[in-house]
């Protein structure tokens, strides 16, 4: 179920997704119709799309090693930005202290992984990771 939240002249939507590649579409929805409400630059619904995606898989692939868990992702629109908030109280991990990947070297050469925290860092304005009450919090956000 969708929760609404009103805060201001902010609108606030969150929603709860078993942390599961089956979601992946509903997740998708949730972001598709929050975007065509607010962005129009099809380069930047794109953007977001990419890396709703990477950080929602990334959640599914390594929170929870083997067993079942959640993520609630949070849409805030400011009128300026869209921000999304994903939580899970998966195995604690700062994506953002991750170091970058090394995008000179050929492909053979690269270390596996990095390349998606990477890749958001770069399409979004703004990047924060914290951790509290036993929970990963990671807040993207970009200007509309």
């Amino acid at each position: 179920s969708i929760e609404l939240l009103y805060n201001g002249n902010e609108k606030v939507i969150r929603k709860e997704f078993k942390a599961n590649l089956n979601e992946l579409p509903n997740v998708q929805q949730l972001v598709n119709s929050q975007l065509k409400k607010y962005c129009t630059d099809a380069n930047t619904i794109n953007q977001i799309n990419l890396a709703v995606e990477e950080i929602f898989v990334n959640i599914v692939s390594y929170a929870y090693k083997d067993k079942e868990g959640s993520c609630f992702i949070t849409v805030k629109h400011t009128g300026k930005s869209i921000e999304f908030t994903f939580e899970d109280d998966g195995i604690p991990f700062n994506p953002l202290e991750k170091d970058p990947p090394d995008i000179t070297l050929p492909t053979s050469k690269r270390k596996i992984g990095g390349l998606g925290i990477y890749l958001v860092k770069q399409i979004m304005d703004k990047v924060e990771y914290r951790y509290e009450n036993n929970r990963n919090i990671l807040k993207i956000k970009k200007e509309v």
